[in-house]
């Protein structure tokens, strides 16, 4: 650092402080006017040098003219006369100048104004020296005879006379200053006129460069539309200008294409259904999605900055990333019940390392799990019954050949039952297979929904008939877009159900009800009701409200479930409304 700026620093100047900023048209307008006050200073100090020899000039040499008719006076007229003329004529014309006659050895035989007999010798006088030897001399000095300052111009004449002409310096100050006036308003008004030229021509030149310095600044906020080239007669400028508006238009293009590119980042980043974590080596967060905030911390979205450090468990699986340590995927169990798997891994972006973090509500997926466990544990328990019995029957049926004993038909008749509900079980979650892989791809025509519920009565008549059930069905003719054979089902499913469920000699309804957006069939049995606990879980696989006692009627526990998915493969849902000691209401609603 140089010595000058240590010094400035040591005395706590700041030089950032201490910097002009000047705009450019200003320090261009002042070199100019720097440089016109140079030149016309220069130029004025020549002109008037130049002025004050030129008016010495002219006095000399108008001087030399009146010396020259001096001497054609005195040498063609008498001496004593052409005195007295050159009298008359200074008299007339008050003319200052002074005349003197000198003899050539200096002494002076005439002078205009003082006594020649009291003067001193001439000889030595600049300009008689000069006089004698070139025949014309001129000097300009004090005069000490009249104690003044002098033009002095002498002339040698053919016969060795000198005359000499003098005239007070006052006179040359008079012709110089007159002259320095009208130089002064010359040069006043060129002055004046470069200064508006010289202010034209900064502006002119300035121009461009501040069109492209707010070029830039539109530029910086990206406004490009409201560049407009302008034209200047450089070429080099509009060259320049040229290649700005190629950069604007390259600068915009390129901003367009990122901010679409991030735009789509973000669309992809926010609409990810897991939440995405971006570190760097500092396990600062530097990039996170919205399903971030609620899988990694069950916050909401918040403009406050997230400290990893907050979170442990997330915080130290992250540690353990970053430092390379081969780690496997954990489980974070929130406060609202969600689990959460969190996964790792590590990119380089440039020198530094990046880690990514990715988190994945695994909820379902547990409760998939655990219902696929029950579920299993559901089947095997519901197939063990009469698997074990037809095994139990058949072992029994061997025995009883071996011994020659008699086997009795209830035997063979309990195990055909049970070979049904074996078949009916199977069916059943075929059925439920079915429906769930297809989801809403099923067949739909346009059916009449009044013809279903015959078809529905007429197959569960037997059976209500036993228990002397009446099956009351009385609606008009409504049209619905279903698949028939799956509706017929679920109506069935329910009607049966209400029989099983219903005491001798009582109703069961089948309504149809219409609204402006959806149909509702109704199944209405004056049963025993079911308790309110059950209610939410009547239509999950194998649940039963009594479970011995739905065995001994023959059910699965498959029926509900049917019932609602094949209600939901049409867009609609299954429910169910109860009072205990009253009855049921069973509702498949449908959309129109």
């Amino acid at each position: 650092m140089p010595r000058w700026l240590k010094l400035y620093e040591g005395l706590g100047i700041n030089l950032k402080i201490l910097t002009i900023k000047i705009r450019y048209f200003t320090q261009l307008f002042l070199s100019y006017i720097l440089l016109l006050l140079v030149a016309t200073i220069g130029i004025s100090l020549f002109t008037l040098s130049f002025a004050k020899d030129y008016v010495e000039n002219q006095a000399i040499q108008n001087l030399s003219y009146q010396l020259t008719y001096i001497e054609h006076l005195m040498q063609y007229s008498n001496e004593t006369e052409a005195l007295a003329t050159i009298r008359e004529r200074r008299e007339v014309e008050h003319d200052d100048a002074r005349l003197t006659v000198i003899d050539p050895q200096g002494h002076v035989l005439f002078d205009s104004e003082q006594d020649p007999h009291g003067m001193d010798n001439h000889i030595r006088r600049p300009e008689v020296e000069l006089a004698i030897q070139k025949t014309m001399g001129w000097a300009i000095r004090y005069s000490d005879t009249i104690q003044k300052s002098l033009v002095y111009v002498a002339k040698q004449s053919s016969n060795g006379t000198i005359y000499r002409l003098a005239v007070p310096i006052d006179y040359l100050r008079h012709e110089l200053g007159s002259l320095k006036k009208k130089i002064g308003a010359y040069t006043v008004a060129i002055f004046l006129f470069c200064l508006l030229l010289t202010f034209l021509m900064s502006h002119w030149i300035a121009s461009p460069l501040n069109w492209a310095l707010q070029s830039l600044r539109k530029i910086k906020h990206r406004q490009f539309d409201e560049l407009n080239p302008k034209p200047s007669f450089v070429k080099e400028i509009n060259n320049v200008n040229e290649s700005l508006m190629d950069v604007s238009k390259n600068i915009d293009a390129f901003i367009q294409k990122i901010s679409k590119e991030k735009e789509k980042k973000d669309v992809i980043l926010n609409n990810m259904i897991n939440g995405l974590i971006v570190l760097d080596v500092n396990m600062d967060i530097i990039l996170m999605n919205k399903s971030a905030f609620v899988l990694f911390f069950n916050l909401n979205q918040t403009n406050l900055t997230i400290q990893l450090s907050h979170y442990p468990d997330v915080f130290s699986f992250a540690q353990d990333l970053m430092n390379n340590i081969d780690i496997e995927p954990i489980e974070i169990e929130h406060a609202n019940g969600r689990t959460i798997l969190i996964s790792g891994s590590i990119y380089s972006e440039g020198k530094e390392p990046r880690g990514i973090l990715t988190a994945q509500d695994i909820t379902k997926l547990k409760r998939l799990e655990s219902t696929r466990q029950n579920f299993v544990a559901n089947v095997s328990h519901e197939l063990k019954t009469p698997i074990t019995f037809i095994k139990s029957m058949f072992e029994t049926l061997i025995a009883s050949r071996e011994k020659n004993i008699e086997i009795s038909l209830d035997l063979v008749k309990k195990g055909v039952v049970h070979t049904d509900r074996l078949t009916q079980i199977i069916d059943d979650l075929l059925q439920l297979s079915k429906l769930e892989t297809t989801g809403g791809e099923i067949e739909k025509t346009a059916i009449d929904l009044n013809e279903v519920i015959q078809i529905v009565v007429q197959d569960c008549l037997y059976q209500a008939q036993k228990k002397s059930i009446s099956l009351i069905s009385k609606n008009d003719e409504t049209i619905v877009h279903a698949n028939e054979n799956l509706l017929e089902q679920a109506l069935k499913n329910l009607v049966e159900n209400a029989i099983k469920y219903s005491a001798e000699n009582t109703q069961i309804l089948i309504l149809v009800h219409q609204s402006e957006d959806k149909i509702d069939i109704q199944v209405i049995d004056q049963g025993p009701g079911i308790p309110e606990q059950h209610i939410g879980k009547l239509f999950q696989r194998f649940y039963r409200v009594d479970t011995a006692r739905s065995r001994e009627m023959g059910g699965t526990g498959l029926g509900l479930a049917i019932v609602k998915h094949i209600a939901q493969s049409h867009g609609g849902q299954a429910s169910v409304e109860s009072i205990i000691g009253k009855g049921s209401i069973f509702t498949i609603s449908l959309p129109k």
